[in-house]
């Protein structure tokens, strides 16, 4: 019973952002005259903006739709399916301070935040357990 809650849980939260990354890239075009006419700043590159929040939503989207996969396996009792988890909570937590690292980051959506790095730090550390102990109970 544990599983099935845990993983409807997870693929709710899948489904959510995919859906969100799915309406970032469909409406980036909108949000992005709405961040050039509140900018006070000159020489803001839309095209430039727009581009990029349309990558980080397709990355979203496929974090996403990779967090449904896991959270329908996790339901149906596959071991698994928490380490998709565990990928693509590692990745979403990583993939800021890459682009930090190679100094990537042109906005403010790109920025690493160390509290959302925390939590998918968690949440990977949670899956990796849960990954750890559904197969030792399974004896593979």
């Amino acid at each position: 019973m544990l599983y099935r809650i845990v993983g409807i849980a997870l693929l709710l939260v899948g489904l959510a952002v995919l859906s969100l990354g799915i309406y970032g890239v469909v409406v980036a075009r909108q949000v992005a005259e709405h961040v050039i006419a509140s900018s006070q700043a000159g020489g803001f590159d839309g095209e430039a903006w727009v581009s990029r929040f349309r990558l980080w939503d397709t990355v979203a989207a496929v974090l996403g739709g990779v967090t449904v996969v896991g959270g329908a396996a996790v339901t149906c009792r596959r071991p698994w399916g928490f380490m998709l988890i565990a990928v693509s909570a590692a990745f979403a937590g990583l993939f800021p301070w890459v682009l930090k690292g190679f100094a990537a980051s042109h906005f403010s959506y790109e920025v690493p935040k160390l509290d959302e790095t925390y939590i998918l730090g968690a949440v990977t550390g949670l899956a990796l357990w849960a990954f750890n102990s559904t197969r030792t109970q399974a004896g593979t």
